[in-house]
């Protein structure tokens, strides 16, 4: 059997952020630059690991408390700064809840009003955060439907955030072998899970848009600027988002990312770099746990994927097709 190892490791892996790939000739993805893999595995890993899939001993869903499944996160995360102006992106990570928000950047034309889009989203990654605690108002012990306490952490964080600005927002919970996410705008999640010949999306969020590249987002502004608008304004509130639940297993990698991810990286790119990945309850499996590669090392691998995508004038990223359904023509990345 299997190598028993004497390390304790989180059962489940997971991490927030931006972007991905290269090229393999199970996937035929193009190529990236060779930074992007740094401490990863190279595709001997994928050709080691085929047909290895974890056993499905959990018990189902219904028969589980919600604090007895042993299950938890091991998260990180990567922010890649820009090369001009604040970075307005934000996030929490714990062991059994995930946030991302993605500050609105064009707000900054406000900033003489007292606008700020970076303060804003870092006051909605708090207050969710909070909310999410023992004795929060989407504690566990509050609201039991996953998906209903993560919609509950995403109206507390609208109504306790006193900065002004724009986010899109996605909360993400851990309960027991279930998780619920609340996403509103074009940030989302992504749930990935080996399968034999390598992983595979299992489920994901689309983005939420009312209109071309016009997406939904909390929206707080002060008395002022808010008069200047009103008859015309129409604002998202935290009760607009998609709501989902999914079944997770030891193993899973869970992926929370703002649109830079989204609009840069196609799904294969995605998985060919996280098929150079071992998941901890894989490397007890195999007899390798301590080589179990860390979350904070596939965020920045998908952020640096992510971010050449962008730079590069050429690439047909799925921003190129998704526009292409509106009728406009663009090509290369999306900065």
């Amino acid at each position: 059997g299997p190598q028993k190892s004497t390390i304790v490791r989180p059962w489940s892996c997971s991490h927030s952020l931006a972007s991905m790939a290269k090229d393999s000739p199970q996937r035929n993805v193009p190529k990236f630059a060779s930074e992007v893999f740094e401490g990863l595995y190279d595709t001997e890993l994928s050709l080691r690991l085929d047909n290895v899939v974890l056993p499905e001993t959990a018990p189902p869903t219904s028969s589980l408390s919600r604090s007895g499944s042993g299950l938890r996160l091991w998260s990180g995360a990567h922010v890649l700064k820009k090369a001009q102006g604040a970075c307005e992106d934000a996030y929490f990570a714990g062991e059994d809840a995930l946030g991302v928000a993605d500050g609105v950047g064009c707000m900054v034309q406000f900033a003489s009003y007292g606008v700020n889009a970076a303060a804003y989203a870092t006051e909605l990654m708090l207050h969710a955060c909070q909310a999410l605690r023992v004795g929060g108002g989407s504690a566990e012990e509050e609201l039991p439907p996953v998906e209903e306490r993560a919609v509950a952490a995403m109206v507390a964080a609208e109504e306790n955030a006193d900065a002004y600005g724009a986010s899109t927002i996605t909360v993400l919970v851990l309960q027991g072998r279930q998780i619920g996410v609340a996403n509103l705008g074009d940030s989302g999640f992504m749930l990935l899970r080996k399968m034999p010949h390598g992983m595979s999306v299992v489920a994901s969020s689309p983005e939420q848009q009312h209109s071309w590249n016009c997406p939904y987002q909390l929206t707080r502004l002060p008395p002022k600027l808010l008069s200047r608008f009103q008859k015309t304004l129409s604002l998202d509130r935290a009760v607009d988002c998609e709501r989902f639940c999914a079944d997770v297993r030891p193993g899973d990698l869970l992926l929370l990312f703002t649109d830079g991810m989204r609009d840069n990286l196609h799904e294969q790119e995605v998985l060919h770099i996280v098929d150079c990945v071992l998941a901890p309850a894989l490397g007890e499996l195999v007899g390798l746990p301590e080589h179990a590669t860390p979350p904070q090392l596939i965020a920045r691998s998908l952020a640096l994927a992510a971010q050449e995508r962008s730079l590069d004038p050429t690439a047909r990223v799925p921003f190129v097709e998704y526009s292409k359904r509106y009728g406009y023509q663009c090509l290369g990345g999306k900065r």
